[in-house]
C-alpha cells in the first residue's frame, strides 16, 4: 500500500522519574567502634520501569515527556509516510500548548510499499539504542525534514552527526527486532496504516487535526485529576478507562465497516447500474497501484455489466513526478471525459516511472489531447483544487497510503492480488443482490449503500 500526508513525532530527551533513589540498608551497628564509611550508591539514571495495561509503555521505548505525565499518547508511525510527518507537527503543537502534562511514546510501523520505511526505522532505533531519546528525536525530525532523500548514505551521514559512527552486527539485529517487536504490538492492536495514535488507549487512527487531540486530552485531563494513585498509575488507570479494543486484523479486507464514499467529480468506468463499485485512490509513480491497475482492468473484463470504476487521486509527497502526473490525468478528464480519461490513466501507469515532460507530452499527443493546454496545467499545478478535493476526501476516510479501494464502501489497501480482489467483489455482488431482490433499483445500489455508510 502506498496508503498519506508520518504523520511524525518530534522525540524529546527520555526524563528520568523523580523520587527513585535506592536505599542502602547497611547501617552500621551503634556499638561498632570504627564504622567503616558508607560507599555512596551512584543514583541510577537507567532504572527499568514498565507501566502495565493493554498498550503498555516501558522506560525502554522512545518517548517524549515523564511517566508521571497526566495524558499519554502512544503512536504508531512510518518515517516515510506523509500523514505521518502532519501529525508530528500537530504533536509538537500539542506539547507546547499541555507542556508537561502531555507524554508521547514512540512505536514503529513501516509499511510495506514504502521501500525505505524498514530500512529508515531500524536506524532510527540504532540511534535510540546508542545514544537514547533526545538523538532519536533529533534523527526523526532530521528524517522528516528530508522524507524525500531516504538513502542509505544519507541515513549513515545523520548517524554519524548525532555520534553514531560505528554501528555493530549485534547494533543492527537488536534495533531490527525492537521493529519487528513494534509491528506484531500494532498489529495485536488493530493498526492497519499509519499513524495510529492511542490517547491512553483511545483509538484515534490516521492524521486527526489538533482539535481532535485536543478534545480528547482536555477530557482525559478531567478524569486524571479525579483519580487518586500515585502519579506513575495514572496512565494505567485512564487506560482501564478508555481503551477501545479493536479486532487484530491481519488485512484490511477484514475491515468491515461500510465507509461513505462519494462519487462525485470523480472519473468513472462501466456501466450506471452496475451493483458494484470500486472507488480507488491511487498515485501514478506507486509501483503498487501500477500492480493494481492491471487487476482493476481484469476485473472490468470479468465483469463488464456488473463493475464499474472510479478513481480518486493521492499523489504521495515523495513521488516527485506523482503530483504532476495528477494534474495531468485531471486535465485529460476535463478535456474529454471519462473515457479519455481513463484511457490516459492506463497509459500514466504503463509508463511508470517514467513520467517527466516528455513522457506526458508523448501521451497527451498520442490520446488526441491538446498536449500544450495540458502541459501548461502540469506547470501552473492548475487543477490543485480538484487534488486538494480528492485528498480531503481521503483524509476523511483513514487513506494512508496507496493504492486503498473501497467495494462499495468496504475497505481494501493494497495491491491485493487478483484472485482476492476477485473474491472481494464477489462477495460486495452476492449483497448488493439482495439489495435488488428486495426491491432497489440496480442503479440505485450504491445510493442505497450509502445511505447508511459511516
Amino acid at each position: 500500500m502506498r496508503p498519506r500526508t508520518l504523520i511524525a513525532i518530534t522525540v524529546l530527551a527520555l526524563a528520568t522519574p523523580g523520587g527513585c533513589k535506592r536505599i542502602d540498608d547497611s547501617a552500621v551497628s551503634a556499638d561498632e567502634e570504627e564504622p567503616k564509611p558508607k560507599k555512596k550508591k551512584k543514583k541510577s539514571t537507567d532504572e527499568a520501569w514498565t507501566q502495565g495495561g493493554p498498550i503498555p509503555v516501558k522506560s525502554t521505548d522512545p518517548q517524549i515527556g515523564s511517566r508521571t505525565a497526566l495524558v499519554t499518547i502512544v503512536v504508531f508511525s512510518d518515517l516515510q509516510c506523509p500523514f505521518c510527518k502532519r501529525l508530528d507537527g500537530t504533536f509538537a503543537a500539542l506539547r507546547t500548548k499541555y507542556g508537561d502534562k502531555l507524554r508521547i511514546v514512540w512505536h514503529d510501523f513501516p509499511l510495506d510499499f514504502h521501500k525505505e520505511a524498514q530500512a529508515t526505522a531500524e536506524a532510527a532505533q540504532i540511534v535510540f539504542l546508542a545514544k537514547g531519546s533526545e538523538a532519536h528525536a533529533k534523527f526523526v525530525q532530521k528524517v522528516f525534514a528530508n522524507q524525500t532523500s531516504l538513502t542509505d548514505e544519507n541515513r549513515d551521514k545523520w548517524m554519524a552527526e548525532l555520534g553514531v559512527d560505528e554501528v555493530t552486527a549485534d547494533l543492527r539485529r537488536r534495533a531490527k527486532e525492537r521493529v519487528l517487536a513494534d509491528v506484531e504490538l500494532g498489529k495485536k492492536l488493530g493498526v492497519t496504516g499509519t499513524p495510529h495514535s492511542f490517547v491512553d488507549g483511545h483509538s484515534v487512527p490516521g492524521a486527526e487535526p489538533d482539535t481532535k487531540f485536543t478534545s480528547l486530552i482536555d477530557a482525559h485531563l478531567e478524569a486524571a485529576a479525579e483519580l487518586t494513585v500515585a502519579p506513575d498509575k495514572i496512565y494505567e488507570k485512564l487506560c482501564e478507562r478508555f481503551f477501545t479494543a479493536k479486532k487484530p486484523v491481519s488485512s484490511a479486507a477484514e475491515d468491515e465497516t461500510v465507509y461513505k464514499v462519494g462519487l462525485v467529480g470523480a472519473p468513472l468506468e462501466g456501466p450506471k447500474d452496475a451493483l458494484v463499485t470500486v472507488v480507488t485512490f491511487g498515485d501514478y509513480q506507486c509501483p503498487f497501484c501500477k500492480r493494481l491497475d492491471d487487476a482493476l482492468v481484469l476485473l472490468r473484463k470479468d465483469f463488464p455489466t456488473k463493475v464499474r470504476l472510479a478513481f480518486r487521486h493521492e499523489p504521495l509527497a515523495f513521488h516527485k513526478r506523482a503530483l504532476p502526473a495528477a494534474h495531468f490525468a485531471v486535465e485529460a478528464f476535463m478535456q474529454k471525459g471519462a473515457p479519455t480519461f481513463f484511457v490516459v490513466h492506463h497509459a500514466l501507469f504503463a509508463a511508470s516511472p517514467h513520467l517527466d515532460d516528455p513522457d506526458l507530452e508523448a501521451i497527451a499527443k498520442a490520446n488526441g489531447l491538446d498536449a500544450p493546454k495540458a502541459m501548461a496545467a502540469v506547470a501552473t499545478n492548475k487543477w490543485t483544487t480538484e487534488l486538494g478535493r480528492d485528498h480531503a476526501m481521503g483524509t476523511l476516510l483513514s487513506v494512508t497510503g496507496t493504492p486503498c479501494s473501497f467495494v462499495n464502501g468496504r475497505k481494501l489497501v493494497g495491491a491485493q492480488p487478483y484472485p482476492k480482489l476477485k473474491s472481494f467483489v464477489e462477495e460486495r455482488l452476492t449483497e448488493a443482490e439482495k439489495l435488488v431482490k428486495d426491491g432497489v433499483a440496480p442503479d440505485k445500489v450504491y445510493d442505497e449503500i450509502m445511505k447508511t455508510a459511516k
